[in-house]
């Protein structure tokens, strides 16, 4: 199993260390809970399975500060006991240049 803070998207191990896992703590694990209602196939990938995980400190059990997961829910909780309410938009975008003929064929 491969550390998933300790290498980056291209596979490449980070150049220096990270305040949550380095030499001085071990390069500790950290606790990946499963979001079971985030389950999505993964249709090019021959449907695999994919779900959305938060990760937490293995000793305090909140999550970790590299966790995007768990920070927007830290500032959810912050905005509601100040009296807000979060509300939150998904944008869609599409590339098609083809569409776009001869003006997208070098870009």
């Amino acid at each position: 199993m491969r550390s998933i803070s300790g290498w980056d998207l291209h596979d490449t191990v980070y150049s220096r260390e990270l305040l949550v896992s380095n030499s001085a703590n071990g390069y500790r694990d950290l606790i990946a809970t499963i979001d079971l209602s985030t389950l999505r196939y993964i249709p090019w990938e021959k449907n695999v399975p994919f779900f959305l995980v938060s990760f937490l400190d293995p000793e305090k059990k909140t999550p970790v500060s590299v966790c995007p997961r768990g920070l927007l829910k830290k500032i959810e909780e912050q905005a509601e006991r100040s009296g807000w309410q979060c509300l939150a938009g998904v944008e869609f975008e599409v590339c098609a240049p083809e569409a776009f003929g001869p003006y997208m064929a070098d870009s």
